[in-house]
């Protein structure tokens, strides 16, 4: 048997050779020979050599991070060429489709285990330099337009250095530590020292970042080897996004604004690396991306839901928000997050000798109204609140404090406006008259007219664990909400 040199195609020519003299053999030991010898080729001369570009040590998330992935493809690619080339002018072809099944095999089944982190640090280099492309001609275009800013517009992109300090600090929670502090000398994209155009580099890393993703697309690899990766980085890029936006104003709608930013940041992104022609493909992370969107902001919204249950109706803007996400979610764990989020929130804050039988009340009342906004079906409310009942029952003043607010003559406190406000409307079934208030509770289906069927939709499979006053309490006004705290005392 010969003896491998080291160099690609001479190796080569010693297999093909070497499978030549076989041709007298059966056929099935000359492509067997071949294979095997093929497979050696590949295993010493490409696959080794591939992986020799990544030393396990390196400057995670620096300005050359992104080389050794880009040159060790352009090194997979060419040498796939070379031996595609040989197999081709030895009328090898029938061995192409062997050739191509050992190749991916073989650099799969070696992946070194930090080989993610390489993976990772290349396509954050390459979105930050995407981004700074694409914000400069939104910029330019923008400035052309004579465009006003955005009506909620919070100031997080008051400079043009924000939006990336979101993305360094992903960076450094991945383990980075030399990143450039963000000035007006280094470029955010490329990190040169410099923002002069003419030694900026962000347009050649560009032009290598698509020629990379197309070898890879080529070669079979781009899902295989860096899919994953691409993804997770993408999610946390816009999980960054949207905790950025949405950490501390609920009176705005931000959704529309990160959706439009994802359509056009992100999503674009993701055509460079794909390629504009594998549509079906690019279908399939759309979807994935817009997933992302709506688990992030229901996320950063359901952290803060106690604030805004607080601040309703001032939060109606962040409520509508979330109940999107979660209608448009397929993923049952959103309503779970959010009545134990909920529910533990106001228990730590609320349900303690140290907050007075008041507030508590006026919280529960915002609540009530928040939570209905939120699931009309009130199986969220029933389920978060029934502590706060529990809790309410067993002070002492509960009862009095209900009855001062009704009988609130200066209609001052809020309990003393939904009162007023129930024996006027009377539209959930509710009798005021008198001074006893009484609930009237519909029967089941009675929520389904000839006016709204089309939007009925039936009680969710929890409710079937609450008992029969909870069930209806749902759709009582809030007056009668409070009184039911009792079940059937009367408030006299």
């Amino acid at each position: 048997m010969a003896v491998m040199s080291g160099n690609l195609a001479t190796d080569m020519n010693l297999t093909i050779a070497t499978a030549q003299k076989a041709r007298q053999q059966p056929k099935i030991i000359y492509f067997r020979l071949l294979e095997a010898r093929l497979n050696s080729v590949v295993k010493r001369d490409i696959v080794d050599k591939f992986w020799a570009y990544f030393p396990e040590q390196f400057d995670k998330y620096g300005p050359d991070s992104y080389k050794p992935l880009i040159d060790a493809v352009t090194f997979l690619k060419d040498s796939s060429q070379k031996i595609e080339k040989s197999l081709t002018n030895t009328g090898q072809e029938i061995m192409k489709e062997t050739f191509f099944d050992s190749f991916k095999t073989l650099i799969l089944s070696a992946k070194p285990y930090y080989l993610h982190d390489y993976i990772e640090a290349t396509y954050f280099r390459a979105f930050r330099v995407y981004l700074n492309i694409e914000k400069n001609s939104r910029s330019n275009t923008s400035q052309a337009n004579g465009d006003q800013p955005m009506e909620c517009d919070d100031g997080d992109d008051a400079s043009d250095l924000d939006e990336y300090a979101e993305f360094d600090d992903y960076a450094r929670s991945r383990g980075a530590v030399n990143l450039p502090k963000p000035n007006l000398n280094i470029c955010p994209g490329c990190s040169c020292s410099t923002w002069d155009k003419y030694k900026c580099n962000c347009n050649q890393i560009r032009q290598q970042f698509r020629t990379m993703n197309l070898y890879l697309r080529q070669l079979g690899l781009l899902d295989m080897l860096v899919g994953e990766t691409i993804m997770t980085v993408a999610r946390a890029l816009i999980e960054r996004r949207v905790a950025a936006k949405g950490k501390s104003n609920y009176s705005c709608s931000y959704m529309n604004e990160l959706s439009i930013w994802v359509d056009s940041v992100v999503k674009g992104w993701f055509v460079e690396i794909y390629g504009s022609t594998n549509q079906g493909e690019l279908d399939v992370i759309t979807r994935k991306l817009d997933q992302f969107l709506r688990d992030a902001y229901a996320e950063v919204r359901i952290s803060h839901m106690f604030e805004i249950i607080i601040e309703y109706p001032n939060s109606e803007a962040a409520i509508q928000d979330l109940k999107l996400c979660i209608e448009q979610s397929t993923s049952s764990s959103f309503r779970l997050n959010l009545i134990d989020s909920v529910k533990q929130s106001l228990v730590e804050s609320l349900l303690h000798p140290g907050v007075n039988t008041y507030d508590i009340l006026t919280a529960y009342i915002s609540a009530i109204k928040a939570l209905r906004a939120l699931d009309p079906s009130g199986l969220i409310l029933q389920l978060v609140t029934e502590p706060v009942r529990r809790y309410l029952k067993s002070r002492n003043d509960t009862v009095r404090c209900i009855v001062t607010a009704l009988t609130d003559e200066d209609n001052n406190s809020e309990l003393n406006r939904e009162m007023i406000r129930s024996t006027q409307t009377n539209e959930n079934g509710v009798s005021g008259k008198g001074g006893t208030i009484e609930m009237n509770l519909p029967n089941e289906g009675e929520k389904c007219t000839a006016m709204n069927f089309e939007k009925w939709r039936p009680d969710p499979i929890k409710l079937s664990s609450l008992d029969d006053v909870m069930k209806t309490s749902r759709f009582s006004d809030i007056v009668s909400i409070l009184v039911n705290i009792y079940e059937k005392r009367s408030i006299c």
